[in-house]
């Protein structure tokens, strides 16, 4: 699957039958290699073939459609990330379970994951789809599950290319979103916001009913300033950052919603306080994954009310939807007596 990602054969395959020959020239790969990769993509249940006139054709089936750039729920981007960017951290994982700490950098010169993936635009773009490809972890369930009607405006903090925000606005058409990565990462968001969402239920909205700001959310001063009726909304990102960081994070996010009211939505594959959940194994395998890569985890209820609290915010609700995240909901804490009572 790795291998077929990197060569892009889904694609090459999305027009019709081909023949191993005719696709390893179209991917400039050894015929003979070519058409021993695609017979074990067969036996595997990758890849479909049938003998035409004596020649064996190869074509696409339900899994590898999946892997071609088009599909809706595309997984390429994110089989891609895992080769290139996750199997080296993956191999040191028992050194890691050891000495406690993550072996990303060990395994690779010694740069943390997001530095790795700002000095290579081709992962990181894989990375940001395979970010997207978590859509079909759930989206529709995390937009039916949970009241988004009652915002005015989303604020989706390190969105990436903006699935979630848009999903939200085609649900929400009144409301108004905002878009808040990095620099490099909102302005490629902006360029490519139609085509990028073209393929969604209700396709792209309008790039005029978003702001897209680039920024830190560690540094308070670059987050947009809360107003009234606001959802500050992350999806998938405290988890990939330890206590201390994911600290500093809620801090930022405490200071820009000042005394506006505006919500807290972490959107997280929370973890069950005992073992037992029906949706563990992914939960878990991601747990695991982020030992690996970074310094982050999945949290336990009672690890979001004490690190909430910590940053001035006081948990609301953890409602499961039919996905396998959480939507975790915190209000801001106004005062001293207040987060007292809600110790």
């Amino acid at each position: 699957m790795e291998i077929m990602a990197q060569l892009d054969i889904p694609d090459k395959l999305a027009a019709g039958p081909r023949t191993a020959a005719q696709v390893a020239e179209e991917a400039g790969s050894n015929p003979e290699f070519t058409l021993r990769l695609l017979r074990a993509a067969v036996a595997g249940g990758l890849l479909s073939a049938e003998r035409q006139e004596g020649e064996l054709l190869f074509s696409n089936n339900a899994v590898s459609e999946h892997l071609t750039t088009s599909h809706p729920a595309s997984m390429r981007g994110f089989v891609r990330h895992w080769a290139a960017d996750c199997f080296s951290a993956w191999g040191t994982l028992g050194e890691t379970v050891v000495d406690g700490r993550h072996n990303f950098p060990k395994a690779n010169n010694g740069q943390e994951v997001w530095d790795y993936l700002a000095e290579r635009p081709e992962n990181q773009e894989d990375f940001n789809a395979g970010m997207k490809s978590v859509d079909g972890l759930g989206l529709a369930a995390l937009i039916a599950d949970f009241d988004w009607e009652r915002f005015d405006r989303y604020i989706d903090v390190g969105g990436a290319f903006g699935s979630v925000l848009n999903a939200l606005l085609v649900h929400n058409p009144k409301a108004h979103g905002v878009l808040f990565d990095q620099p490099h990462v909102a302005t490629a968001a902006e360029e490519g916001w139609a085509a990028r969402h073209s393929h969604y239920p209700g396709g792209a909205v309008p790039a005029e009913r978003v702001d897209f700001v680039g920024g830190s959310f560690f540094d308070a001063s670059t987050l947009p300033q809360g107003k009234p009726g606001d959802a500050f909304v992350l999806r998938n990102v405290l988890h990939d950052w330890s206590d201390e960081d994911s600290l500093s994070i809620l801090k930022a996010l405490r200071s820009a919603i000042g005394s506006s009211g505006a919500a807290l939505v972490l959107l997280e594959m929370s973890l069950l306080d005992d073992v037992g959940d029906p949706m563990g194994f992914a939960r878990y395998h991601m747990d695991m994954h982020m030992m690996a890569m970074c310094h982050g985890k999945e949290r336990t209820k009672k690890q979001w009310e004490a690190l909430l609290s910590a940053a001035g915010f006081q948990l609301v609700a953890m409602r499961p939807t039919r996905s396998i995240f959480w939507a975790v909901e915190a209000k801001p804490v106004e005062d001293a007596a207040e987060a007292a009572a809600a110790q």
